[in-house]
């Protein structure tokens, strides 16, 4: 399901990684759900931790009101619904709290606050003497469990409470139902209506559960694809200061010194670091405006300025990379012969090229030029002497 989702969303190239296979996907969209699922349960416990106590101190307050003493006689004492709900409350209230601080999230901990929300609910039935009113608190109390997103809490809630319903009903009938003679039509009234509502609820648990398995997907689905694109990013990245590096390495190390220059402010502003050796200086002061009243021989000014200005004619490089013959002043070096070659200049961008120093050539082709002098001289020479010694020849013969 999640196979195409990830092959369309990885990007394309020889750095591609294959996308995330679907079990992976699963297993983080699960982790997800679990998670959500979690953060509910304990967020629920906390809900039902002030519930329960503020219905131990509303059924408290009930009794106080409704029944606070009882009179045999000249004779009265606390009524028994007032022990009921301080001390039974107590005994329902104390294992649910207790859970609920220690265990928060756990499924024990659901289960005791559903066995303690239905007892309130039979605990306030009892109190108001069964009145009809008070049974409605039992659908309160589903409605409340079904918080949880638990089918088996409110399974267990509903059993619980058949069974207090039952037992009651037959033991003690005026606690639950007002009446000692109650009619048999009651307990299935009440009965049908439970079961009513727990389907409703069950089906929106059910629907919420799809909810939060679907957003635990997408999740999953899209932290996948983060995480493809972020390593895809760093391999990428990782490649592209590789091969920065190369051409660093590459450039940077040579006798070959890649510049761009500007033509619309007439300064460098970009010359390689091995420049700075070169002309004996530091890089600032090659990238400033002065470059050429600075280093380049006066006699070769015009030549260099005529060279750049011919940059701007694409019919300069109609034959290939232009390129520019002058000499350099250095301070540590001294004169040197060097070229400039450059291509022609892209719209909007910078003109680029190498300069190359070249004297030891110069140096060489003057020393062969020379030579191929002197060896004109010298057969020249060898001529001379020929054509002289063969009439001397002659004259020595004929004497």
């Amino acid at each position: 399901m999640f196979g195409p989702r990830f092959a369309n969303t990885a990007p394309k190239g020889p750095l591609t990684r294959p996308a995330p296979c679907p079990r992976e996907v699963r297993d983080v969209a699960a982790r997800l759900e679990a998670e959500s699922l979690d953060a509910t349960y304990r967020r629920t416990d906390r809900i039902f931790f002030w519930l329960l106590l503020a219905q131990w101190v509303f059924a408290i307050g009930l009794a106080l009101v409704q029944s606070p003493r009882a009179w045999v006689g000249a004779t009265s004492s606390v009524h028994s619904h007032v022990l009921v709900a301080v001390f039974l409350g107590a005994v329902v209230n104390a294992f649910p709290l207790y859970a609920i601080r220690t265990r928060p999230g756990a499924a024990v901990t659901r289960h005791a606050v559903a066995l303690a929300q239905v007892a309130w609910s039979g605990i306030l039935i009892h109190l108001t003497g069964g009145r009809i009113e008070t049974h409605f608190h039992i659908f309160g109390s589903l409605a409340f469990l079904a918080f949880y997103r638990d089918r088996t809490v409110l399974f267990t809630a509903t059993g619980v409470m058949v069974i207090d319903h039952v037992v009651r009903g037959i033991a003690w009938p005026q606690s639950i139902y007002g009446s000692t003679t109650p009619d048999g039509w009651r307990f299935l009234e009440h009965a049908l209506w439970v079961a009513f509502e727990v389907f409703v609820l069950l089906l929106g648990v059910a629907r919420s559960r799809r909810e939060v398995r679907t957003v635990a997907e997408r999740e999953a689905a899209l932290a996948a694809a983060h995480s493809a694109i972020e390593r895809t990013i760093r391999e990428r990245t990782e490649a592209l200061a590789a091969s920065t590096r190369r051409y660093r390495d590459l450039v940077e190390t040579t006798h070959a010194v890649t510049w761009e220059y500007d033509s619309d402010v007439g300064r460098l502003v970009y010359i390689a670091p091995q420049a700075a050796r070169f002309f004996g200086c530091e890089e600032s002061e090659l990238l400033g405006g002065g470059f050429l009243e600075s280093f380049v021989h006066p006699d070769d000014r015009a030549l260099v300025k005529e060279g750049l200005a011919r940059a701007g004619d694409p019919s300069a490089f109609a034959s290939g990379p232009h390129q520019v013959d002058f000499r350099v002043v250095t301070p540590n070096l001294g004169l040197r012969a060097v070229r400039a070659i450059f291509g022609a200049p892209r719209a909007g961008e910078p003109l680029r090229g190498v300069v190359l120093d070249v004297t030891q050539q110069k140096r060489l082709e003057s020393d062969l030029l020379q030579a191929q002098k002197l060896e004109s001289v010298g057969r020249l020479a060898t001529g001379i002497a020929h054509e002289i010694n063969t009439p001397v020849q002659f004259v020595a013969d004929s004497v």
